[in-house]
């Protein structure tokens, strides 16, 4: 695996600036951003639920994977030098309830109030 296309909503402000940190970041794989349900999103990849993709981070490998949610964000971490331990030790049976936890926090500020665009809350 050489590189990863990550699929994020556009419109949601949250999702920008985790776009735009990850963006920032060194990473052993190439990062690649793409505004999920957009006309190339779906030209790209015509087998993925285009509403999935803009309520859930999804991220598809240079090799056909595609991971969804959590897993998405595991596999970005996992991407990145300075983040690619914690990513395993939060994959762990031990330490995945908590990741789990954060990533519902997560989705919390989407909804209430973290983003302007499809979840139709304020700007950052």
């Amino acid at each position: 695996m050489h590189s990863l296309t990550v699929l994020y909503d556009s419109h949601c402000g949250l999702c920008r600036r985790i776009q735009q940190w990850l963006s920032e970041q060194p990473a052993y794989l190439r990062l690649e951003f793409l505004a999920a349900g957009s006309p190339e999103a779906e030209a790209r990849y015509p087998g993925l639920d285009s509403a999935r993709t803009l309520s859930e981070l999804t991220v598809v490998s240079d090799e056909g994977g595609v991971y969804q949610g959590e897993e998405a964000f595991l596999i970005c971490l996992y991407a990145l030098y300075d983040y690619r331990a914690h990513s395993l030790w939060l994959a762990t049976p031990f330490w995945r309830p908590l990741f789990r936890f954060g990533l519902g926090m997560i989705e919390a500020l989407r909804g209430k109030g973290a983003c302007e665009g499809a979840c139709g809350a304020r700007r950052f």
